[in-house]
């Protein structure tokens, strides 16, 4: 036999679940604000130009980002 849904417990689980969503991305636009979109988590660069924050280290695939996310990033890109 086929289970009825609950259509309070539904939209309260969907409410719930946007809520979590929000906060997302809440926190990616605020960070968004001050740290470069082409610096990973692990502080690395993965631009495909040239940048003055970029340091090459060995053999490492990608150059470490050495630029401060208390400065306007933007002015870095050699474009």
């Amino acid at each position: 036999m086929k289970e009825k849904i609950n259509k309070d417990k539904f939209k309260k689980s969907i409410d719930n679940l946007m809520s979590i969503y929000q906060q997302i991305s809440d926190s990616a636009i605020e960070s968004s604000k001050w740290r470069c979109p082409y610096k990973n988590a692990n502080n690395l660069c993965t631009a495909n130009f040239g940048c003055k924050n970029q340091k090459k280290i060995n053999q490492q695939p990608l150059p470490v980002c050495t630029g401060s996310d208390k400065l306007d990033y933007r002015s870095a890109w050699e474009l």
